[in-house]
């Protein structure tokens, strides 16, 4: 059985000895990354509990649904034609009730692998110290932008492929930084290649991005190029198929502090291979940037980056028309045909 500990066991480390059919009695995780959080509850799932029986010794519910005691009482139940249960809570910020199942956190049955999942809590409630104290697991924080090539390629390899670097920079740079997201495209990049061994940066760019035209990538491509019919083309498209304008203009926002930190780089003269380590993008993505710089002066990009603020709190709190919004923001950062060159270091 994996031991309870105070201290945070990395996730990769859960999921090992979950696999390795060493199974905790009860396992807490919370945080926005619930993509992750799924992960560990399908391993347990798939590990823990036999096919056969997972109609008597697999109980999935919300917490919206059950008051604390009935937890325990779930969980208290001994397997029936298997030698464990599983029982997952899911949204547990909202199980109610909670004090009878104090005791069963100190003292859980040793047949059954609870597993609680919740978005938001408040540790300052006492459920969750006790949870702290006893349970393996802990808060899932979303993976920082520069860890999610390496997770693309573990992720890979966990559904039987293997794909190049660089096209995991790719697959990031065209789909954006949900992990559900990035998996459903890998499966699909999967089943494409067939019999390859590998997952290439031509495969990506032919498969996903051919079904990805109208993508954020184009879109912030398109402004960074000053290609102003281009980028409201792709704005508008994007807009009409259900694209969230606000995450649009966060990704614009994003591009442009990029940029505005490359501008600063430039003038301490640092080299273009440092550049890419310090701004955290693939070096095979800084040639772009850099040939966007020529397009956008240093007071060009905060300007840009104020018009997009101001954009962004006018969708979050107006009712006015999305298009209309957008059109202006692409106007005022891409309208103007001026090109200001900035000397860019060989």
């Amino acid at each position: 059985m994996a031991k309870t500990s105070k201290e945070k066991i990395p996730l990769d480390m859960i999921l090992d000895d979950i696999r390795n059919h060493k199974f905790a009695p009860l396992y807490f995780f919370y945080g926005q990354e619930d993509f992750l959080i799924d992960e560990v509850a399908d391993a347990l799932v798939a590990n823990a509990v036999d096919s056969a029986s997972r109609q008597f010794n697999l109980d999935i519910i919300h917490g919206n649904d059950i008051e604390g005691k009935d937890i325990v009482s779930l969980a208290s139940s001994f397997p029936m034609m298997g030698e464990r249960r599983v029982v997952i809570v899911r949204d547990f910020e909202r199980t109610t009730e909670l004090d009878p199942f104090l005791s069963y956190i100190e003292h859980p049955s040793p047949s059954t692998s609870l597993f609680l999942a919740a978005a938001k809590v408040d540790m300052r409630k006492k459920v969750y110290a006790y949870l702290k104290q006893h349970a393996i697991g802990g808060e899932v924080v979303p993976l920082r932008e520069y860890e999610i090539p390496s997770w693309v390629q573990r992720r890979a390899a966990a559904i039987g492929t293997h794909i190049a670097p660089e096209a995991a920079e790719i697959l990031l740079t065209y789909v954006g930084t949900s992990l559900r997201e990035l998996n459903n495209e890998l499966e699909k990049l999967f089943i494409a290649v067939g019999s390859k061994a590998k997952i290439e940066t031509s495969d990506v760019q032919s498969i996903v991005g051919m079904s990805r035209e109208f993508s954020i990538f184009e879109l912030t491509r398109a402004v960074g190029e000053k290609n102003l019919s281009k980028a409201l083309s792709i704005c508008a498209r994007m807009i009409d198929v259900g694209e969230a304008p606000a995450g649009m203009v966060a990704m614009l926002a994003r591009h442009f502090g990029i940029l505005w930190r490359l501008h600063q780089l430039n003038a301490e003269r640092v080299i273009p291979a440092e550049m890419a380590k310090k701004v955290g993008v693939h070096p095979y993505f800084l040639k772009e940037y850099l040939e966007h710089l020529k397009h956008y002066s240093r007071s060009a990009v905060e300007d840009a980056l104020l018009t997009l603020t101001r954009a962004d709190e006018q969708l979050k709190t107006s009712s006015g028309d999305p298009h209309v919004v957008m059109d202006i923001l692409l106007f005022e950062i891409a309208g103007s045909r001026s090109v200001r060159s900035t000397s860019i270091p060989a």
